[in-house]
């Protein structure tokens, strides 16, 4: 995905926005290749160690607000603007949507993903062991960070259709950046090494296990991909 982020001839100096920005792995990239970037993430913590992180760089800011709400007050002031593994998280995705049409400049790029609605990773994970997950978690009275939060789940043509709605023009349908197999998926899923402190993703099984059900997914992309990643544009319109 990072690739594809700098393959979209963006200038040297354009302004990037990192809406969902997490702990600032992406800001931090963008900032290496010399892009000026904000971040944007509604929880305190990932706010905090991105600020710690970055904070030294000049071209920087992150500041904390909802998605659904982006804090500016401008309009088509941003180049490109980053959506990874945000949009399924909201209640009212076409919020964001809007907001990135309104803050996006003419001529602009959209890099947005999000996980495969009807593929067997969501089917099973975000559902069926999403709640499993939840109801352990209520029972053990443990933080509601390590909740599910997938509540808006989109098809490959719905999420075509969604942006489209918003008069993005779809570039380019770019490979998925990461495909993880049900069974890696239920048992290796983030939130759960981060629950129970074991760190395995590096595991030479792990690294095997991936690779091959990447190669299979391919055959039967709709049930297997985990996700999808779209690279659009904003067009001028009339």
């Amino acid at each position: 995905m990072w690739k594809a982020a700098l393959d979209t001839g963006i200038p040297k100096n354009a302004l990037c926005l990192d809406i969902g920005c997490g702990e600032g792995y992406f800001c931090g990239f963008l900032l290496n290749k010399g892009f000026d970037v904000i971040g944007v993430d509604l929880e305190k913590r990932c706010v905090k160690i991105t600020w710690n992180k970055l904070k030294n760089e000049q071209s920087f800011q992150v500041i904390r607000a909802d998605a659904q709400h982006l804090p500016f007050l401008r309009t088509e002031i941003f180049d490109f603007i980053i959506c990874a593994e945000v949009i399924e998280h909201l209640s009212s995705p076409c919020l964001l949507l809007k907001g990135v049409a309104s803050t996006l400049k003419i001529g602009g790029k959209l890099l947005v993903s999000t996980p495969n609605a009807i593929g067997l990773w969501s089917l099973v994970f975000d559902r069926l062991a999403g709640w499993i997950r939840n109801l352990v978690l209520t029972a053990s009275r443990k933080s509601e960070k390590y909740r599910s939060g997938h509540i808006s789940l989109f098809t490959y043509a719905f999420f075509k259709e969604t942006l489209r709605r918003f008069n993005f023009v779809i570039e380019r349908d770019l490979e998925r950046w990461r495909s993880e197999g049900l069974l890696i998926g239920i048992c290796l899923r983030e939130s759960f090494l981060r629950y129970f402190g074991v760190d395995l993703c590096r595991h030479f099984i792990f690294n095997l296990l991936q690779r091959a059900e990447l190669n299979v997914s391919k055959l039967f992309p709709k049930h297997l991909q985990s996700g999808w990643i779209f690279l659009c544009s904003k067009p001028r319109m009339g």
